[in-house]
């Protein structure tokens, strides 16, 4: 079916009370629609036969998004249907800006946003992220490819996946994460830094180790030390060397395997 009419039936509506759809995002796992009628507005996504390739359980997903929706950190989802591989959500408005990031209170109720995930308890169905196995496993896809890069050097792979298998072994318990925290899957519902700020996007979601989603806002948003201290304090109330140098780490591994993540989606 095309994108009018799964927003029209999860709406409850005719297509004919469609007003307009808009190509929101085109990619390589799935294509979203922003789908209106005189006073509604819903995201349609629907996903393509790439997403398995790129590590994505849309079961997964949609176990968590249940969870996270009644937490008030996801987008209220109105049709979910992984077999048919469409999903529709409620529209909240444009998501963030690059520059929104680096304001110290955006970058604090962040935090709060995360700590708030954590949180929560994971569904029993939503399996444990290795992000040891995410390098083996990206990168044996780019060998499948025959693709001949540097991230592929056996040396490099062994370092990041040392890092990755010591941080892991020395974490706590794992905890509902988003593994993929940044503006273009940030909604702020208030502008005046009050309200709540909702995450969409929850593909990647899993079980995991809580400082890989502080590595990927400081990752994707170049954050500078004083602006790592800032999201590590209002995170956990401590910035000290320790906490610093284990965010490091981490951002070295969510680097690398966001640089293999793109090979691929490039192959």
């Amino acid at each position: 079916m095309p994108p009018s009419e799964w927003g029209a039936a999860a709406l409850g509506v005719s297509e004919v009370d469609i007003t307009s759809v808009l190509l929101l995002k085109d990619g390589l796992t799935n294509d979203s629609w922003l789908v209106r009628t005189a006073d509604e507005a819903v995201v349609v996504r629907i996903n393509n036969p790439h997403a398995q390739v790129l590590r994505v359980d849309r079961e997964a997903e949609a176990a968590v998004l249940k969870v996270v929706s009644a937490a008030g950190i996801g987008p209220e989802v109105l049709l979910c249907d992984p077999r048919q591989h469409v999903m529709v959500t409620r529209y909240l408005g444009p998501t963030c800006r690059p520059e929104d990031m680096h304001e110290p209170a955006r970058i604090e109720r962040l935090a709060r946003l995360l700590r708030k995930l954590h949180g929560l308890t994971p569904p029993a169905s939503v399996p444990s992220v290795s992000w040891g196995d995410a390098v083996n496993d990206y990168a044996a896809t780019l060998t499948a490819l025959n693709r001949d890069t540097p991230l592929l050097s056996e040396n490099l792979r062994a370092h990041i996946r040392s890092i990755a298998i010591e941080f892991e072994s020395t974490a706590g318990p794992a905890c509902l994460c988003h593994n993929d925290v940044h503006y273009l899957n940030l909604i702020d519902l208030d502008p005046s830094d009050r309200g709540e700020l909702v995450l969409l996007d929850w593909e990647y979601a899993g079980r995991s180790e809580p400082y890989f989603d502080l590595a990927s806002v400081a990752f994707y948003h170049d954050f500078d030390m004083n602006e790592r201290a800032l999201l590590l304090h209002a995170y956990e109330g401590r910035a000290d060397a320790s906490a610093m140098d284990r965010l490091a780490k981490a951002c070295i591994v969510f680097k690398y395997v966001h640089d293999l993540w793109h090979a691929v989606r490039k192959a």
